[in-house]
Order: C-alpha cells, then structure tokens, then sequence
C-alpha cells in the first residue's frame, strides 16, 4: 500500500544521504527539498551525474543557522541507485504531497522528522536483510547494535577506511565541520545558491568520497 510505499522511501532516502556523505543521525532530516530540486537536472546533467543534497540548520558549535550542500554521486563503488531512491521520496514530497519547499522528511503528524520515526522500521529492514543474506553480514555481527543513530556515519568511515581512501578526500568532505569548529566558516550567512555554487567549484573534489561508496 502507499503507506509501506512512504516507510520504504523515506528509510531508502535516509539511509543513503547519511551513508553516501557520512552524515549524524540527527544531521539528515535537515534536507531541504527546495535544494534538492533546484538543481536535480543540471547536476544529472553533468560529466558524473550527481544529486546536491541541500540542508538547512544550525549544527554543532554553530551560531546560527546556515546552508550546507553535499554532492552524492548517482551511483558509487557498490552501485546503490542513489537518484533512483532519493528521486522517488522527492516524487513523492513534490508531486504526491504537493510541497515545493519544505523538509525532505516529514513524520505522520507533517513535522520534521526525527530519527526515532525512522529507526524502528530501519532495524526491522536490517534483521530481514540479515535472514535472506547472511553472507552479507561480517561474521559475529550484532544486528542490536544498528541504529540510525550512529550506523550511518561509522559506516561511511569504515567504508572510507576498506576502500584505501586517500585522507584529504576524507577531510574534503568533511571540511564543512572543520570549518565550523574552527570558528572560520567561509560561507556563514550566504544564500543557499550561494551556498551551491561554491561547492560546485570544487565539485570533481568533492564527489571523490561518494564515488568510492
């Protein structure tokens, strides 16, 4: 039915933004679909097709809140149809729900979503991927211990680490933090375009960590 249809889109879409761009739990349901959709064909259009995810908050240490935009590749290294699942939810939140700006993800009461509306349904997804492919698992894994929470990003890191990614394309997109914590930011108070079109100066760089995913 639709509602299963939503539950699956919307841990797809989570899942793959926190994972592909090494993300906190608490980090995605900040995506804006205003972001995403502003830019969908010219960024499919290029060389490396890729998907801006565009968010909007106020991060640790930060101040104020800002825009953040982080390039996911179409597809990286273990080919998860990133467009396909992330286009579906935003399908669905523009033309289904009707919404051209707003929060990505959006819990059954229409507020911004948290982890623990998603979490649950995660787990459950895990445990009957873990029953049809054991193999697929490391040997002794503990199927508790996954959480959106904290899955997502140690598992970008893990995956960074096996693939012999090289450190500064690690720190690249990672920079954003660096930034932050520092105090510097260089793109505090600029608009969301603004936003992107800085990152799209350095988007080969970028797009190097995602690739390798």
């Amino acid at each position: 039915d639709e509602d299963t249809k939503r539950d699956i889109e919307n841990v797809m879409a989570f899942v793959i933004i926190g994972f592909m761009v090494t993300l906190r739990g608490e980090e995605v349901p900040l995506a804006r679909i205003e972001g995403i959709a502003r830019t969908w064909r010219e960024d499919y259009n290029y060389r490396v097709p890729f998907i801006m995810i565009t968010l909007r908050g106020r991060f640790k240490r930060e101040k104020y809140e800002r825009f953040h935009c982080l390039p996911i590749a179409d597809q990286g290294k273990s080919k998860v149809p990133s467009r396909k699942w992330i286009g579906r939810l935003m399908a669905r939140r523009c033309h289904v729900d009707g919404d051209e700006r707003g929060w990505l993800f959006l819990n059954k009461k229409g507020k911004r979503a948290k982890i623990s509306d998603y979490d649950e349904l995660f787990k459950s997804y895990v445990k009957r991927a873990h029953a049809k492919a054991p193999r697929e698992f490391a040997s002794g894994t503990k199927l508790d211990q996954y959480s959106l929470r904290r899955s997502l990003r140690r598992g970008s890191t893990t995956t960074a680490g096996n693939n012999q990614v090289p450190k500064p394309v690690v720190d690249r997109i990672n920079r954003w933090r660096k930034d932050n914590r520092d105090g510097g930011d260089p793109m505090a108070g600029l608009t969301m375009f603004e936003v992107y079109t800085e990152v799209k100066n350095s988007i080969d760089s970028a797009l190097r960590y995602s690739l390798s995913h």
